[in-house]
């Protein structure tokens, strides 16, 4: 029988989920509106830019965690900031390598990194309390 551990879930990762859902949900669109108009290789750079930007907001929230714990006054140099922007910018430079066409594939990682910034500008600022 499996037992059910109740833990406390943190309101920053419940944000961070309902982010992720909306984020997705924006990315699916994009890729079908991509796809529908035959830009193959921006809907597989929006997919690897979502994928990217999940990756990114975890790396935050676990960052996050480090930061509080760590805010009595010394001065930390974040090792998490340079490695998500260290990621961000291996995605940019991995469609352009890849893809047949570099110009759409650095479009389509920009398009899926981006959600997050339209769906916190239009949904975010509602969700919080």
């Amino acid at each position: 029988m499996i037992k059910l551990i109740k833990t406390k879930i943190d309101d920053s990762y419940l944000f961070l989920l309902r982010l992720i859902v909306y984020i997705t949900i924006f990315a699916f669109a994009e890729f079908t509106f991509a796809m529908l108009f035959g830009y193959k290789v921006v809907a597989i750079g929006i997919l690897i830019g979502t994928a990217g930007m999940v990756l990114g907001l975890f790396s935050l929230l676990k960052g996050k965690k480090r930061i509080v714990s760590l805010a009595d006054g010394k001065i930390v140099l974040e090792l998490g900031y340079f490695i998500r922007y260290l990621l961000y910018t291996s995605l940019f430079l991995f469609s352009a390598i890849a893809f047949g066409s570099p110009l759409q594939g650095i479009l389509g990682v920009f398009v899926g990194l981006f959600n997050a910034k339209i769906v916190a500008f239009l949904f975010a600022w509602r969700w919080l309390k």
